[in-house]
């Protein structure tokens, strides 16, 4: 089998990348994006919008633009309304504002506002890039985005189950879990599976279409709830309800390893938010810290009145 575009290494494994090539993430203190949120409603001509922005927010925007060709910014832990779509050139100062008045007002929660994910035709963007974008009074926060990859064999007869022996879950009776909302962040799901048809309360799959090319996220899902006693497959850990998210885009080309797409990541996250799950599978895994990443799962960890939400990783 020829190798894929990864690099590989000793027992060949693929040498990931520890950040996505060429979009960076960029927090807006929250002051400055409301300030250009409440700015954008009033003004009626390009001209006003740019009269409008702060040079403290304009010029990082500007140098992004100028020497590392901005094509889109996208508000991150928005859930729903109307996105503007990727910008072909560089980006129009009407889209940016329209970024980044989305980001102070549409996030559930307050700590999560601000957030931009960029998207660079050029990707060689420097610790010196970082430290000139950090220099602004207006940003917060500016880290390259981390990629994560799938983290668990998607072959179940691989396996065979060893994980419901290691639980020793043959040894009673399965759990009762039915009202138990688990949410699963992977490579998508097999919604039409007969393992899992029942049990997937709703997939989101944003712009990528259905299918679970890799088959890990279908994997996962039944390892959690497949239907038990139906002659088909495995049997599922409990009988919960599933919420699957596509967080990888699909491959270009067979035999691509996975993208990780941290916009659909951070929707999924948000998503989850003063809703009914209290469960997140992240069969995933990586090398770099992201502290937007952790700032959504701390917002997570405090929801609900009891503060209950359990991460599976």
């Amino acid at each position: 089998m020829a190798p894929t575009q990864a690099m590989r290494v000793a027992g060949d494994r693929p040498r990931r990348r520890k950040h996505v090539p060429g979009q960076l993430i960029v927090r807006l203190k929250p002051a400055a994006a409301r300030q250009i949120a409440a700015a954008s409603l009033q003004a009626t001509t390009s001209r006003a919008l740019m009269a409008a922005m702060p040079d403290d927010v304009r010029g990082p925007i500007d140098f992004l633009r100028d020497n590392f060709g901005l094509q889109s910014m996208k508000p991150l832990f928005v859930v729903g309304g109307d996105e503007a779509p990727a910008q072909p050139q560089a980006m129009a100062l009407a889209a940016v504002h329209r970024s980044i008045a989305r980001s102070a007002t549409a996030p559930p929660r307050e700590a999560l506002a601000g957030f931009q994910i960029v998207q660079l035709k050029d990707g060689k963007v420097d610790a010196g890039v970082l430290k000139r974008l950090r220099a602004s009074r207006a940003v917060d926060l500016v880290e390259p985005v981390p990629n994560r990859w799938l983290n668990a064999a998607a072959d179940p007869m691989k396996i065979r189950q060893w994980g419901l022996r290691a639980i020793r879950w043959f040894d009673r009776p399965r759990p009762g879990a039915g009202r138990v909302h688990v949410a699963v962040l992977d490579s998508g799901v097999d919604a039409g599976h007969p393992d899992l048809v029942d049990a997937i309360e709703d997939y989101r799959h944003d712009g990528n279409g259905p299918r679970d090319f890799l088959g890990h996220g279908t994997h996962v899902s039944g390892t959690i709830a497949a239907v038990v006693n139906n002659s088909v497959g495995i049997a599922g850990l409990a009988n919960c309800r599933l919420h699957c998210w596509k967080v990888f885009d699909d491959p270009k080309r067979a035999g691509d390893d996975e993208n990780f797409n941290f916009d659909f990541y951070s929707k999924a996250l948000a998503a989850a938010l003063d809703s009914n799950i209290k469960v997140i599978n992240l069969s995933i895994g990586g090398e770099e810290h992201s502290k937007t990443e952790a700032t959504a799962f701390a917002e997570l960890i405090e929801a609900g009145p009891a503060g209950h939400f359990k991460f599976l990783r």
